[in-house]
């Protein structure tokens, strides 16, 4: 047999089902009582009725992903919560942009990497670099019949 999918829109609360309902459950549609609007199925007790049953490897996977829901995340801090979501195009309330970003100490190595960094850059900008004295034009290479592709009239 063909799956086919569908999609529905349940249009009052049907009887057993909810959201403790598994995924994979039989659902028995009536017809010709089912409304099709646009592809669209709209259910109701009267056209639809829960037969049970499901199918194990979605329930599987929903009860994972059900009990990773439960779990908060419990490796971040309380005293310093992240900053929180602020949807595109909106205003930046005035309490998130006071957010700072953790401050790095500056160590020896960081001043010695900077310094050996600096003194690099300075030679690099002072000195008037080479890379080859024997260049040729691309065009003495390169011949080309042109003639092929632009044929000229006459």
């Amino acid at each position: 047999m063909e799956k086919k999918k569908i999609t529905a829109i349940e249009t009052e609360v049907i009887n057993k089902l909810d959201e403790s309902t598994p995924p994979g459950t039989k659902i028995l549609l009536k017809f010709p009582k089912v409304l099709i609007v646009n592809k669209i199925f709209l259910l109701n007790n009267t056209n639809a009725e829960i037969k049970g049953g499901n199918v194990q490897i979605l329930v599987d996977k929903w009860l994972v992903e059900k009990s990773l829901t439960a779990h908060e995340r419990s490796y971040i801090s309380t005293d310093n919560p992240p900053p929180p979501w602020i949807p595109f195009g909106q205003r930046i309330p005035q309490y998130v942009k006071s957010f700072q970003t953790l401050q790095t100490k500056d160590t020896k190595e960081d001043k010695d990497y900077k310094e050996k960094r600096d003194t690099t850059l300075k030679d690099i900008q002072s000195e008037k670099k080479t890379f080859s004295r024997n260049v040729k034009s691309v065009n003495d290479h390169v011949r080309c019949d042109c003639s092929r592709f632009y044929p000229f009239p006459g």
